[in-house]
């Protein structure tokens, strides 16, 4: 070939490799995961996908509102990041630019490499509505909503044109599966109590070998300063609250804005813990009604510890193990003042327990423990409303637990109660440790046991 037809050949070229360079992938190149099937679905759709590198996304599909009486029924999704548990995307974002019905968009993002998850759901913007009884999702959303004057409404809704999907290269993303995604995230934790539904109260517990940080992520439901599904987590070898979800320290999270949430990280002492996770008989995985949090299934409280390296600090344990204490004053009723004799035969150090009911806005108690001196009325310790902790369940449930110096010699133990809210009968939410409603005694060093008589 001369010269001459070389150079024709390479300008005929150019365009060619210019058009492939600049071109959209075809798609044999492009991946597009959808999530589609909202009606068939109890909760909603949920799928998850990975980057293997950094890569700019394209994102379509449709918005669906639909009004009635003031209230609006959603078709809407949003992605959410599976390590930050944070949104990095969400449909509602300009929801106010849309019409009523179906509206068509398309959007493009760019994500960091790492794993995302998909949502897609049906779902009511109306806090004040209470899902009724009649089987499947929809179903009951819409008898909620529009009852009889609507009953045309599924013929309106063109379901099959309703979805979110995401496309990328396939040299960036993949596809992965979103219940194994979870699971790893749960089995990663320290503890997590997840998924929790209405009417709901569960504990467990763990044990840290050494001083360890750890991530305490939380969502649950708030309003007007009260709180109706939320965690607290309490150190058992001191009786103390290491951790309360309140109104104080938490942020939203997503939906509706009775939805909060508490991000942080909390460096835990070693010891023993229980956590705790309590919900009220509405709006609760999956039967929300209102619009969720953007982190649905992790309703509830999950710890992950910071460093991977500190999950070897990490144990479960099935139940809790106390001590035995020297005396029990414990599960006591309505109207009771029990008392006993204890004599010490050398001065020592005794850790006391004492769970009643108070006012913590009045600082007062009214069941409550004491300790004095015996035939004198010298107070050696009482139980004192000013320094006592929130012991879980009704905020009147207040503990005081601390370690002090007894001398050698004979005191009276007792334990006071007023006519209502206590073992067993309690006419709000009971303690975390009802078995201890009452006043307990240890020893902190198991030599001086011997040294301690019950008279």
């Amino acid at each position: 070939m001369n010269k001459k037809t070389l150079r024709r050949f390479l300008l005929c070229l150019i365009p060619v490799i210019l058009y492939t360079v600049t071109s959209p992938l075809t798609a044999q190149d492009m991946v597009t995961i959808t999530a589609n099937d909202v009606f068939y679905q109890p909760e909603m759709t949920i799928k998850a996908f990975t980057l293997e590198n950094d890569a700019a996304l394209e994102i379509d599909g449709t918005l669906g509102i639909y009004n009635d009486r003031g209230r609006e029924l959603l078709f809407y999704g949003w992605i959410l990041d599976a390590a930050s548990r944070k949104p990095v995307w969400h449909m509602l974002k300009n929801k106010g630019t849309y019409d009523e019905e179906i509206n068509p968009f398309e959007d493009s993002i760019s994500l960091p490499k790492g794993n995302y998850e998909i949502y897609y759901t049906a779902r009511i913007n109306n806090t004040n509505v209470r899902v009724g009884e009649p089987p499947g999702f929809l179903a009951r959303v819409f008898n909620a909503i529009f009852g009889s004057r609507r009953t045309d409404l599924f013929d309106e809704i063109e379901m099959e044109r309703l979805y979110l999907s995401v496309s990328g290269s396939s040299r960036d993303i993949r596809e992965i599966d979103q219940k194994r995604l979870f699971d790893t995230l749960q089995k990663d934790a320290v503890i997590s109590i997840n998924r929790t539904g209405d009417a709901q109260s569960i504990k467990k517990a763990f044990r840290l070998t050494k001083e360890t940080k750890i991530r305490v992520y939380t969502l649950g439901e708030s309003q007007r300063r009260n709180l109706y599904d939320y965690a607290w987590i309490e150190d058992v070898q001191n009786f103390k609250m290491i951790f309360q979800m309140d109104r104080k320290n938490e942020k939203r999270a997503g939906g509706a804005l009775k939805n909060t949430l508490y991000d942080r990280i909390i460096t835990f002492p070693a010891g023993q813990y229980l956590v705790y996770y309590a919900t009220d008989n509405s709006h609760s995985y999956p039967e929300w009604n209102s619009l969720p949090p953007y982190d649905p299934r992790f309703w509830g409280i999950t710890l992950w510890t910071v460093s991977p390296g500190d999950r070897q600090n990490v144990e479960q344990i099935g139940e809790v193990e106390f001590p035995e204490p020297i005396l029990a004053i414990t599960k006591v009723g309505n109207k009771k003042n029990i008392s006993r004799t204890i004599k010490l035969r050398k001065s020592m150090d005794i850790k006391i327990l004492c769970i009643g009911e108070g006012d913590p806005l009045k600082k007062i108690m009214y069941d409550h423990g004491w300790i004095a001196k015996a035939g004198t009325e010298e107070e050696t310790w009482k139980m004192n409303g000013r320094e006592t902790d929130f012991a879980g369940g009704h905020i009147k449930n207040r503990s005081l637990c601390e370690t002090i110096r007894m001398d050698r010699g004979t005191y009276v133990v007792g334990y006071v109660t007023d006519g209502s809210h206590s073992y067993p009968k309690w006419n709000a939410a009971p303690p975390s440790f009802p078995e201890f409603w009452g006043i307990t005694l240890w020893v902190t060093n198991e030599k001086n046991r011997g040294s301690v008589e019950i008279l």
